[in-house]
């Protein structure tokens, strides 16, 4: 008699440790730091984010967050989290001046652990661990599993980042109200009519001062859908309405839907988006639906009249064609460990119009896509863990068979000496260090393109680049 073989345990899901600070060079040095730990890393910039990718997903077993960033500090950022995911384990990164809230904090419960920052990789490290454990024998003795929160705690975190987003909207459009000498104003844009459909009041208000401000000779305002269709029945044809997503009664979707069904006299309108759902799920759905723009809370005018000039010169007959549209019929994969990084990369692709994105978050996983498809552009991240370098074209040519290689592009947040020249020595010459900004990013795949003898897909003119701005 044979003895059954017992079944295979599941493989345990990776514990989630999410880092928040506004320097990315500390992010890129805590995920350093975390490379060998058998966790899930996320991070975030933004501490709205992060509180939103929170409310999202749920499942954080540490968040390790610096206290002193802008919009949002991190012991008020962990005080939301204790509320809505208790079972999370808080860290708090503090300066020296910040010790006495620090302590405060920690005797209140807000946080469990805080560290000074610089801080000793292995003293993290251990904190860290113990942390972990604590987590796992809390979740195990059932105090402190993943749990729903309560309607009102749920609608309570999503309101304050909603109000914190409006808050700072608003500083953003007060500092842009005190230093119009800095905005380029257009004459075209001076003659711009605009409608600004916003249910913040004062948000509302300072649009509208501030664009009369720097000389814009036509804006009127109205809180609401409904308040919207009736003046633009009865008004000339505007040419810009900005709208808020979230509004009282019908939303600003409502209101591009009965727009371009050509119920007003502005049904040709430039429709530009205000929001601060800022998912890759709200972005596409918002463009599918025929947005013009896109504009995550809180934005500057520059960004607002950079996106209007755009479409402008898009309009213009004798407007030559961007080289960026010739990329529009090109498949890109974006390969990042890191999923704001991902998300970054995959928005300014998206507001440009390049539908065809594909996203992984390993080498492996890009590499599945490129042995299924055909890529044209691979842009991956240096940091990846899961593939060595010196052979990535051999790999590619095993994978791609008698297709075309992709051209590949290689970023890095703060990349090391080392980065460049591995990246370098693999015969890679399209490496955009640092933050990832659009004009950057598609000057590195023209010149992937073009190294890899794919210039055709340009065009052989010089044209200058015509990209939409993103915030």
């Amino acid at each position: 008699m044979t003895a059954e073989t017992p079944p295979a345990a599941a493989p345990q899901k990776r514990p989630r440790i999410m880092l928040v600070d506004d320097e990315p060079y500390i992010l890129e040095a805590l995920k350093r730091q975390l490379r060998a730990e058998p966790v899930d890393v996320r991070s975030f910039q933004d501490p709205l984010q992060a509180l939103e990718s929170l409310f999202q997903e749920g499942e954080v077993a540490i968040i390790v967050s610096d206290n002193l960033m802008p919009g949002l500090k991190g012991i008020e950022l962990l005080t939301r989290a204790r509320e809505f995911a208790p079972q999370v384990r808080r860290v708090l990164l503090t300066g020296h001046t910040e010790l006495n809230q620090a302590i405060d904090a920690f005797n209140d419960g807000v946080i469990h652990r805080f560290i000074n920052k610089p801080w000793d990789t292995n003293d993290l490290i251990s904190v860290l661990r113990e942390e972990l454990d604590k987590y796992r024998s809390e979740s195990k003795a059932g105090r402190a599993g993943p749990a729903e929160p309560g309607p009102g705690v749920a609608a309570s975190l999503h309101r304050t980042v909603q109000e914190l987003k409006q808050a700072l909207t608003q500083v953003a459009l007060y500092e842009d109200s005190n230093h119009t000498r800095r905005l380029r104003v257009t004459p075209q844009m001076r003659r711009t009519t605009f409608l600004i459909v916003e249910g913040n009041a004062d948000v509302r208000r300072l649009l509208v001062t501030t664009l009369q401000k720097v000389g814009v000779l036509s804006v009127n305002a109205v809180e609401s859908t409904e308040e919207a269709l009736s003046y633009l029945r009865q008004a000339p044809a505007v040419d810009v309405i900005l709208s808020e997503w979230i509004l009282p009664g019908l939303d600003g979707m409502a209101l591009l839907e009965a727009l371009r069904a050509g119920q007003t006299a502005s049904a040709r309108a430039i429709f530009i988006l205000m929001t601060s759902r800022e998912n890759r799920k709200a972005v596409e759905f918002a463009l599918n639906q025929g947005v013009d723009y896109y504009l995550i809370k809180p934005f500057h005018l520059e960004t607002l009249f950079e996106q209007i000039e755009r479409r402008q010169r898009r309009n213009r007959k004798d407007a030559p064609e961007s080289r960026v549209a010739k990329l529009r019929k090109l498949h890109f994969v974006v390969a990042n460990s890191d999923q704001d990084s991902r998300y970054k990369i995959q928005q300014i692709l998206l507001i440009n119009g390049i539908q065809k994105v594909t996203i992984a978050d390993s080498a492996g996983k890009a590499m599945r896509v490129v042995s299924e498809r055909e890529v044209d552009v691979l842009v991956m991240d240096c940091n990846l863990l899961d593939v060595y370098w010196p052979d990535l074209r051999a790999r590619l040519e095993e994978l791609c068979g008698d297709r075309l290689l992709p051209s590949v592009v290689v970023t890095s947040v703060s990349p090391m000496p080392q980065e460049f020249e591995r990246i370098y020595e693999a015969g890679i010459i399209a490496f955009l260090p640092g933050p990832v900004r659009q004009r950057e990013l598609f000057d590195a795949v023209f010149k992937a393109l073009e190294g890899d003898g794919r210039g055709d897909i340009l065009d052989d003119e010089v044209v200058a680049l015509d990209v939409a701005a993103t915030s």
